[in-house]
């Protein structure tokens, strides 16, 4: 009797790590794409803010430097705080990729983050909010 007490306790302690493990992964994945979405709204604006000030167009190689202050009026339109995922220039999503850039229209700026699958596809996160994947 004991044995199949300590089978059946066995058993339900692997069915609620399991299903606490998938809680976790699932808050994860809510909360990494929530911050991305965040990141990619403040780097949209930082953009706009320089445009603002600025007749230079951003070289989207430099977009992260020229924002945090390295440009010719020193203004930091996107604070940064040391983000351990702005490395080498570039700043990284929640999943290690860099954050993408279409500034071909000064006016509306388009900052995309590729999701978790890091590539072109219905998960993106944009700063075009008129792309159903946003919500």
């Amino acid at each position: 009797m004991k044995k199949h007490i300590q089978i059946a306790l066995i058993t339900l302690l692997i069915a609620l790590f399991g299903v606490g493990f998938g809680l976790w992964i699932a808050f994860n994945r809510v909360e990494a794409r929530t911050r991305a979405r965040g990141e990619v709204l403040a780097i949209k604006y930082a953009i706009e803010g320089y445009y603002k000030e600025n007749k230079e167009p951003l070289d989207p190689a430099e977009v992260f430097k020229i924002l945090s202050g390295h440009n010719p009026k020193h203004v930091t339109y996107l604070v940064t705080n040391s983000n351990p995922r702005l490395t080498q220039g570039k700043y990284l999503d929640p999943w290690g990729e860099p954050y993408r850039f279409d500034l071909t229209d000064r006016d509306h700026p388009i900052v995309i983050s590729f999701g978790s699958d890091g590539r072109r596809s219905p998960d993106d996160i944009t700063s075009n909010w008129a792309n159903k994947t946003n919500q």
